[in-house]
């Protein structure tokens, strides 16, 4: 019969049990490894993250005003309620309130055109200055009517002097008088053309 093998512990001890041996168990040597089960440490908890400060949100602009974009079909003075923009071509932004206003173009002697618009806050609107073909009125009286009033249309454009009062005007037909006290007027209708001008001799004569 074969001995029996009896393992203890962590070390290796032999007991040989022979036939008719008394069986017993061998102490294992105290200074021999024995395994000891070490606990595993706790994991820390992660780290939490401090929250972001979420910056206010900005209240909405609301607009205050508004833009009339200014123009003309040729090179013109502008003001918008009587306040002057210098000159305007091609088209230019100028900053209005909200309401209704009046843009006059000029152009040397002719105008103003009045062009009315309206504008809302925060909007833009164009305003266009369109003038007629244009031509001159060349304006002359007899030396004794110097001084006189001279009329076109029916409107006051000036006086007679010694030399030609010039008018710019729209092309087309006009009519120009003079008239001065003690003296009888004289009316005349004068065509004038694009780009020309129109020489006009009014006589005034003593009454």
């Amino acid at each position: 019969m074969s001995p029996d093998v009896v393992v203890v512990g962590g070390g290796l001890a032999w007991l040989l049990l022979g036939p008719g041996a008394k069986k017993g168990v061998l102490v294992p040597d105290p200074g021999a490894l024995v395994a000891t089960a070490v606990p595993l440490p706790t994991p820390l908890p992660e780290p939490t993250a401090a929250p972001t400060a979420v910056p206010p949100t900005p209240a909405p602009t609301v607009a205050t005003t508004g833009t009339a974009v200014l123009s003309s079909n040729v090179y013109a003075q502008v003001s918008v309620d009587g306040a002057p923009h210098g000159g305007v071509f091609k088209p230019t932004r100028v900053t209005v309130p909200p309401g209704k206003h009046v843009a006059a173009f000029q152009i040397a002697d002719f105008g103003p055109i009045r062009v009315p618009f309206e504008v809302r806050a925060g909007e833009s609107v164009e305003v266009r200055g369109e003038f007629p073909p244009l031509g001159q009125l060349s304006i002359s009286v007899n030396p004794d009517a110097f001084g006189a009033e001279v009329l076109v249309d029916g409107v006051v454009v000036g006086h007679a002097g010694a030399s030609p009062l010039r008018k710019t005007v729209a092309a087309g037909s006009h009519r120009v008088e003079a008239r001065l006290a003690g003296f009888g007027s004289e009316e005349k209708t004068v065509e004038v053309y694009e780009q020309d001008k129109a020489d006009v001799l009014l006589t005034l004569r003593r009454r």
